[in-house]
């Protein structure tokens, strides 16, 4: 499809359920979710181009047929201010197909240009090699949100010293933190963090341990009996006083059948040139560092460049029988148990 279309998420699922091709685990166009194919859907779809007389249009049909049958996708979704950009790439055999949008309309560019939108993505972010702060630590979630929400409760005192209100007490207590898990009024770093990785805030409990914890490994210190962030973290809280984009990624590809493998990882800017990029680590563990705008665009890169591998073949399915005699194979067998004939045709030597 050389031109571009432009449609309404409803409007695409009633599209796709035209094709006949049964959608992947990663295909945007879920049977599940598909509209009905009204009159007023068919007049938009035909007035998009999309439908002619005889039904779907040959370019359309290509496209919808390349989104139910994708491998791999790669969502990046940029907030922050008033605007963002919201795009999906996804692999449907040789070819790479965009949808750009929000919740109203989408625009499906087939083919796209894969480095077109990472450098519209970079551009977004304002590409920049200088950092926030000196962080790079794997934690257990407990101790990575607690470690972030601490961070948020000093850029909030921060905040009021930038208002001329005098710096409030900070109060690093597990009740304090719990309240800052649990904020949502405004960009904070935990709940999103949280939000993005599906780690649960800790309770009360958790919140405690973990503070002994991150003291114990030197990114809280007591001073005068009160608990505070170590400067590499205070230097992060001051990085990010105002977060004015958040970026939210997700890589899936089909690997086996209808097994996905998935990677969610997201990033916060501050009012400065870096970003905070946090990701699932081995084991469950949350990863954490402070990098540049340009690095971050280098994982995106790094995601898009593996999703153009393709994914492994299925492997067969039910049950075998010899090439023979007929008689059902054993799973992982080599050769038949009845006459001898190997599962290729070979006959087993003796």
């Amino acid at each position: 499809m050389s031109a571009p279309m432009r449609l309404s998420p409803s409007d695409l699922l009633a599209a796709g359920g035209l094709v006949a091709a049964r959608p992947t685990a990663v295909s945007p166009l879920d049977a599940g979710a598909r509209a009905p194919l009204g009159t007023a859907e068919a007049d938009r779809l035909r007035a998009a181009g999309v439908l002619d007389g005889g039904g779907l249009t040959a370019s359309a049909r290509a496209t919808l047929e390349g989104l139910a049958t994708a491998s791999a996708v790669v969502r990046m979704l940029v907030a922050g201010g008033d605007d963002g950009i919201d795009v999906a790439l996804y692999r449907a055999g040789d070819r790479h197909i965009a949808l750009v949008g929000g919740p109203d309309a989408v625009l499906i560019r087939d083919p796209a240009d894969p480095d077109a939108l990472l450098s519209t993505i970079w551009h977004h972010t304002g590409a920049s090699g200088a950092t926030i702060g000196d962080l790079d630590v794997t934690l257990h979630p407990d101790a990575a949100l607690t470690l972030l929400a601490v961070i948020d409760v000093e850029r909030d005192a921060r905040l009021a010293t930038l208002a001329g209100i005098d710096r409030p007490a900070v109060d690093l207590g597990a009740a304090a933190i719990g309240g800052r898990l649990a904020a949502t009024a405004r960009p904070s770093l935990a709940p999103f963090v949280g939000t993005v990785l599906g780690a649960a805030p800790p309770d009360a409990g958790r919140i405690a341990a973990a503070l002994s914890d991150l003291e114990s490994a030197g990114w809280v210190e007591r001073n005068e009996g009160q608990l505070a962030l170590v400067r590499r973290a205070s230097d992060l809280a001051r990085g990010t006083a105002v977060i004015e984009r958040t970026v939210h990624v997700r890589a899936a590809r089909v690997m086996t059948g209808d097994a996905v493998t998935a990677i969610e990882l997201g990033a916060v800017q501050g009012n400065g040139p870096g970003v905070l990029i946090f990701e699932r680590g081995a084991g469950g563990d949350i990863h954490l560092r402070s990098a540049s705008t340009n690095e971050l665009i280098a994982v995106l890169a790094a995601l898009v460049a593996d999703m153009a591998r393709p994914a492994p073949s299925p492997s067969p399915t039910g049950p075998r029988f010899c090439v023979k005699c007929g008689t059902p194979l054993v799973p992982e067998a080599k050769f038949c148990g009845n006459c001898g004939t190997g599962v290729d045709g070979a006959k087993l030597g003796l």
